[in-house]
């Protein structure tokens, strides 16, 4: 089984991809979980964040990349908001096994059946109701901000290997097979956290603008509620990551702009020196889920959002990460991505709501942020 990355995410080299083949593989649970190896498997009964730590330790000593798609409701394990036994998260130790050229060595696959795919598309009086709850909750005072999102589906017979060559790419591009019948497509451009030199670094994206406005550089730019919110979320960052760095460290770079192909961002980068010993699971207790798909506080926010979302997020605001052989980790936050399941596209969209929201734009940039989905999928 083999796993296709991004070039950016390796050394910024957007015209290439890089092909790893898995040595063993992971499914993290609950209450249990499995290691995959040459056709066999072994099942441990122990707590997820030591089994993350020892598969961790394994690939550094067998200098191996070890890939990481942690699950959202691995947030809620984290949390205590879900006793359920859902799968939480799979590793995979691999080797580095070749570069591809993207326009020379790698081969598309064609649409075998051009009929119209089936859409299953979020009903917006169903959306413009959970607004209302959560801006009742706002007025409350139970959040400040929350993440309200929705999903998409759609059924397409184009492969995920082809999905994942049509895609973007532009920041944090991954393929990533689950099983031979379901992968995740990352075409993320948001960093949960980077770890290079001992420094770990978050950069929440919040605040979002259609590239269609006139002047929507000035427009996101200008924008209270966008400012506010990623103020709101900035604050949050550097609470989170406050126990992972040493005294005096903490650098805020506020805001910064991204453009994108359809939309543009505001985000900010957030920093500091980590303690001795931090590990995956420390550092992923602390930072995860991202709190610009959640909200703040973002214990009781996860709380109303698995109270006003009518699907289990899955992978979808979760992460997709790669721990280097010299110890550098990177993981993505998994929005503008995909997961596949035969034949079935499940994509979700959304956006942070506060006091300074309106329902009718709310909407419209969920609809924004799924303009991709035409593009990769007709």
């Amino acid at each position: 089984m083999k796993i296709l990355i991004n070039g950016k995410w390796i050394d910024k080299l957007d015209q290439f991809f890089f092909e790893f083949v898995v040595q063993e593989k992971y499914y993290i649970f609950r209450n249990n979980s499995f290691l995959f190896k040459n056709g066999g498997f072994q099942r441990f009964k122990e707590d997820p964040e030591l089994i993350i730590d020892r598969i961790r330790e394994k690939a550094q000593r067998e200098d191996s990349y070890l890939f990481s798609l942690v699950f959202y409701e691995y947030g809620e394990y984290l949390f205590d908001i879900n006793s359920d036994n859902h799968l939480l998260a799979v590793f995979a130790i691999a080797r580095f096994s070749k570069k591809l050229k993207k326009d020379k060595d790698i081969k598309k696959n064609s649409i075998q059946n051009k009929k119209y795919p089936k859409y299953e598309f979020p009903e917006k009086d169903d959306y413009l109701k959970s607004y209302e709850r959560v801006r009742e909750n706002i007025i409350s005072g139970n959040t400040y901000q929350l993440n309200l999102t929705r999903r998409i589906n759609i059924r397409r017979d184009r492969s995920p290997e082809d999905v994942f060559y049509r895609a973007d790419n532009e920041v944090y591009g991954a393929l990533f097979p689950i099983s031979s019948k379901r992968y995740v497509i990352s075409d993320s451009p948001e960093l949960l956290f980077e770890v290079v030199d001992e420094k770990i670094t978050v950069k929440p994206i919040k605040g979002t603008v259609s590239k269609k406005l006139k002047d929507y550089k000035r427009r996101l730019l200008d924008s209270e509620k966008d400012n506010r919110e990623l103020m709101m979320i900035t604050d949050l960052l550097r609470n989170d990551i406050a126990s992972l760095i040493q005294k005096k460290t903490l650098d805020v770079i506020f805001p910064e702009y991204m453009e994108l192909k359809d939309v543009a961002h505001l985000y900010s980068v957030v920093s500091g020196k980590l303690k001795k010993n931090i590990t995956l699971s420390n550092i992923l207790r602390k930072v995860f889920p991202g709190g610009s798909i959640t909200g703040i506080p973002k214990k009781r926010t996860m709380e109303l959002i698995k109270e006003n979302e009518p699907d289990k997020r899955g992978f979808y605001t979760g992460s997709f990460g790669i721990t280097f052989p010299d110890g550098r980790m990177s993981f993505n936050i998994l929005i503008r991505s995909l997961f596949y399941d035969r034949g079935l596209y499940k994509y979700g969209s959304g956006g942070g709501i506060t006091w300074w929201s309106k329902p009718d734009q709310e909407y419209d940039e969920l609809l924004d942020k799924a303009k991709k989905l035409e593009r990769l999928l007709g």
